[in-house]
């Protein structure tokens, strides 16, 4: 093995090869790229993948993301990667943390992360070293300062099998590849498709990178004898749901939350609320739709990668009820009749008395009193509106209150005789007749009353009789007839 120190001014560029039979030392050029610096074999596929070796031997890769990452924050990274389809291939890829540059990287069984000092890194080792006690399966540890050989102290997590349900992971497949790092609770884990692999707990800063919180993040990779090809892909997905007990009915103020995942930090979230409105920003204020209807809102966002995500969109409805239940109505006593709602999908009429059903839109009541009712009209989601009808009822008869006597003598008191409507409507015809059957007073209505007089002519004391045709209100016809007696 040959370290190679070159000192550069103020830099120093800590380039690490492995001698193979017959080899020579591995220098690893550096490319340029936002913002990540790419080494040896490694070549970017597209804006967030990369490829850190071909399906060749003896290759080396490596990628540094050229931004310093502080640890006393926590962070959150996901990433896919892809180990290659030949089960006997090698060697691995690892997950590095480190101080010291980014032109870091190195051949062989130390998958690129060997004796960088100091550094902590996550490989998932492909090849069973048995120099390094590796297990017979792919397997995935925590080790610090380039050290791959188990049961060193320098073994922070002792390897598990890479995939729980498997022992290759060189299956031709992506797999997500989940870091995280616990700040506050001091815990460094991974997950290899979404299961928990390994962690540790230790304090980083100090026992790691005595005091210093700033380092570097990449990915290291190599070949020796066996080869494949080893990817990874830094990881952007926008997401986003509505608050818990969000209200949807109009008009609405909607609280959208960002749930996107990406490796690193965001830069600019675009949100578009489907009304011809947009947002910049993690978390929009909430968003007012004084309108029902249903909105297309959309986010996307781009990273520090300089990648944009999918555009993920959802139909946003917003709900509108409007009840409805009619003109007041005026019906007869104890006759059926039918309510009628509408604005809803559901309803409720309340008091239920009286009534066949009063959760559904036109129940049949039946009623021998004045009556209120209301309605709720509402959605399975909500959105309850109210409206009330007013229910006046009278008795099934002619409406009207006949005296049996009058006095026409002039002195102010019971003059006339005429009826006195209670529940009709209208009164077509009102007539008296002599008991000769002469008639004597006829008017359309209830006109001012009959005065006693015939032709101008008082008419005498004695018995008469009076007839009665009108309509209730429900347009039905009624007629009535009777005596009354005229005094003087």
């Amino acid at each position: 093995m040959v370290a190679i120190i070159l000192l550069m001014g103020r830099r120093i560029l800590f380039l690490v090869g492995f001698l193979l039979a017959g080899l020579s030392p591995i220098i690893l050029s550096a490319q340029q790229a936002v913002p990540f610096i790419l080494n040896g074999s490694s070549i970017e596929e597209s804006c967030s993948c990369y490829q850190l070796t071909a399906n060749e031997k003896n290759q080396a890769g490596s990628v540094w993301n050229k931004n310093l990452i502080d640890l006393s924050e926590s962070f959150n990274y996901v990433f896919n990667v892809f180990l290659g389809c030949a089960d006997v291939g090698a060697d691995g890829i690892a997950f590095v943390l480190q101080p010291v540059g980014t032109n870091l990287g190195g051949n062989g069984s130390g998958i690129g992360f060997q004796n960088i000092i100091p550094s902590i890194g996550i490989p998932i080792d492909t090849y069973q070293n048995v120099e390094n006690n590796d297990p017979l399966y792919d397997h995935i540890g925590i080790f610090k300062n380039g050290d791959l050989k188990i049961g060193t102290a320098n073994t922070l997590a002792y390897p598990v099998q890479a995939l729980v349900d498997s022992p290759n992971i060189e299956d031709c497949n992506w797999h997500t590849f989940r870091i995280t790092w616990d700040a506050q609770a001091m815990i460094l884990s991974a997950k290899i498709d979404s299961v928990p692999r390994v962690q540790v707990h230790l304090d980083l800063v100090k026992d790691i990178f005595g005091g210093n919180p700033k380092v570097y993040w990449g990915f290291t990779s190599a070949t020796g004898n066996q080869s494949n090809v080893q990817k990874f892909c830094t990881f952007v997905k926008a997401d986003f749901t509505t608050a818990e007990n969000q209200n949807f009915c109009a008009p609405a103020d909607v609280d959208f939350v960002d749930r996107s995942t990406s490796t690193g930090n965001e830069v600019t979230w675009f949100w578009d609320f489907g009304d011809g409105t947009k947002f910049n920003g993690e978390n929009p204020p909430p968003h007012n739709y004084p309108e029902p209807g249903s909105y297309l809102v959309s986010l996307n966002l781009k990273t520090s990668d300089g990648c944009t995500s999918d555009t993920v969109t959802t139909d946003l409805a917003i709900y509108q009820t409007d009840a409805k239940t009619g003109n007041d109505t005026i019906v007869i006593s104890g006759q059926p009749f039918q309510l009628h709602a509408s604005g809803g999908e559901y309803y409720q009429w309340s008091p239920a008395e009286f009534l066949s059903d009063p959760t559904i839109a036109d129940p049949v009541a039946s009623l021998n009193g004045n009556m209120q009712y209301i309605l709720k009209a509402y959605l399975s989601e909500g959105c309850p509106t109210y409206d009330t009808i007013n229910i006046k009822v009278y008795k099934e008869d002619l409406g009207v209150s006949v005296p049996n006597a009058f006095s026409p003598d002039n002195n102010g008191i019971n003059d006339r005789f005429h009826p006195v409507i209670t529940s009709i409507s209208s009164i077509e015809h009102f007539e008296v007749f002599n008991r000769y059957g002469q008639k004597v007073y006829d008017s359309q209505g209830i006109g001012q009353g009959w005065d006693g007089t015939f032709n101008g002519n008082p008419q005498p004391v004695g018995t008469y009789i009076w007839f009665i045709k009108g309509r209730d209100y429900l347009g039905n016809p009624h007629s009535a007839k009777g005596t009354v007696v005229l005094i003087r």
